[in-house]
């Protein structure tokens, strides 16, 4: 058929050249309108095919438009989520799919959901040695749901796995490999809204998307991370040179306090009376306590942060010690005018545990709840126990901690702000800092939740002693 139609569109341009010349065509002149018509005809050939395109496969036209457009873009992109935002919701408009989700590699060598588009939005996640991803990084480019029961290596994939791709529709699963030995994330693609299933054309160009875009996810994504690090750096410098600062104002103030009562002595020490030697021997001896006690937080942070911060675990009575502390503590609460209460349970187990440094945790959370609380206000020291742990918790009245917050206090260097004044609190951050490693060391662990609008609860468990 088309050979007759260009059969005869050239009969009839002879004939024209014919009339048009009158008479019969020399043989170089037929090579001439020969070499005209076959271009022109191509020329209208192109454009003919170029407008079917258009009108019968306008929805492709568009989308490989699109997706040019979007490739372009991508190597200015150094946001990857926005580079797989719009790279979702791309395949997801185009292909009209219930779900397009975009998984990319954490730190932790986990894949998890980071964008998704479409009607349903499934949170996945596969591990580094889930049987999935051995599969598709071992060279393959594409699966498809209906592999998960013919591929051998595939039947081992966990039936919780299975279930959640076949709950949410999954059709198509492509990985991102920047490189041959390794991805950076994967690409899920869902059933159609039409229940139609993808061509053999549309699984294909799907599949070069994937492989277009697995250099910019990755590339965007170390920048992120980069980004993150950077950001992370920067923060600790300022903490640590915030820390510096306190280190001297904690030090200089008892300090102070120490040079001035001597000098006192010193000059005046016939003048002075007995009450005011008590006095100054008094200032003498707190702040001596207070750089010992500083020195001592720098120390043991110090020994956390290098792995030299050993325990001596002993099986040990609770009770006892929770009763030492009541007595060193109680001069503090009296001068705050404060209720130190202990509401120990009648019979606990015998915990496994260094006893001196159990000490330092309680005594920091007491601390810490004298400082936040305000005068004539409660604090109270709970025990229970269970098959495994007892647990303590101390009941403050101080402003209610939540949110982030709940993480950051027990983050180094991390000072909260007082009720009073809603100013920072003095001393160095380090106590909580130093309690979670203890506890964590202890192979406990430390928390706090609010109450009741009236204050804070920090818990912390230590392991019971079993023979």
């Amino acid at each position: 058929m088309v050979a007759l139609i260009v059969g005869l569109v050239y009969a009839g341009a002879m004939l024209a050249a014919y009339t048009w010349y009158g008479g019969a065509l020399s043989l170089w002149l037929h090579a001439i309108v020969l070499v005209l018509f076959v271009v022109t005809l191509r020329m209208v050939w192109d454009g003919v095919e170029m407008l079917v395109d258009m009108l019968f496969f306008k929805e492709r036209y568009k989308f490989l438009k699109q997706l040019n457009k979007f490739m372009l873009d991508s190597y200015d992109i150094r946001d990857y989520m926005q580079l797989g935002s719009q790279l979702v919701n791309l395949i997801e408009n185009s292909f009209q799919a219930r779900y397009v989700g975009l998984l990319v590699r954490n730190e932790s060598n986990v894949f998890r959901t980071t964008l998704t588009a479409g009607e349903e939005q499934p949170q996945l996640s596969f591990s580094n040695e889930s049987e999935l991803l051995k599969w598709l990084g071992s060279g393959r480019k594409i699966l498809n749901i209906n592999d998960i029961e013919t591929e051998p290596e595939l039947k081992e994939l966990p039936d919780g796995e299975k279930r959640t791709l076949r709950e949410f529709g999954v059709d198509l699963i492509f990985p991102l490999k920047p490189t041959v030995s390794e991805m950076a994330g994967l690409l899920v693609v869902g059933s159609k809204k039409s229940g139609k299933i993808y061509s053999e054309d549309e699984t294909a160009l799907l599949m070069g998307v994937a492989e277009s875009v697995a250099n910019g996810v990755e590339n965007a994504r170390i920048h992120h991370y980069e980004t993150l690090l950077v950001n992370e750096l920067k923060s600790q410098n300022e903490k640590k040179t915030e820390f510096l600062h306190s280190i001297v104002h904690e030090l200089k103030t008892p300090l102070t306090s120490l040079l001035s009562s001597t000098e006192l002595l010193e000059e005046d020490i016939g003048t002075v009376t007995y009450d005011q030697r008590e006095r100054i021997i008094n200032n003498i001896k707190r702040s001596a306590g207070s750089m010992d006690r500083r020195v001592s937080e720098l120390l043991d942070f110090t020994r956390s942060q290098t792995g030299n911060l050993e325990l001596k675990l002993t099986p040990t009575k609770i009770v006892p010690m929770l009763d030492d502390v009541y007595e060193r503590m109680m001069p503090v609460f009296r001068e705050r005018k404060q209720t130190l209460k202990l509401d120990t349970a009648e019979s606990l187990p015998l915990v496994l545990a260094d006893t001196d440094k159990l000490e330092q945790v309680l005594i920091n959370l007491l601390s810490n709840a004298s400082k936040f609380s305000s005068s004539d206000t409660e604090i109270v020291v709970r025990t229970k126990s269970s098959d495994d742990f007892v647990i303590v918790e101390v009941e403050d009245c101080a402003p209610i901690i939540g949110g982030d917050e709940k993480e950051k206090v027990f983050e180094a260097y991390y000072r909260g702000k007082t009720g009073v004044n809603n100013v920072t609190s003095p001393g160095l951050g380090l106590g909580l800092a130093i309690a979670r490693k203890i506890v964590e060391l202890h192979k406990g662990k430390i928390w706090v939740d609010g109450y009741s609008e009236k204050g804070n609860i920090f818990s912390f468990t230590v392991p019971v002693f079993k023979e």
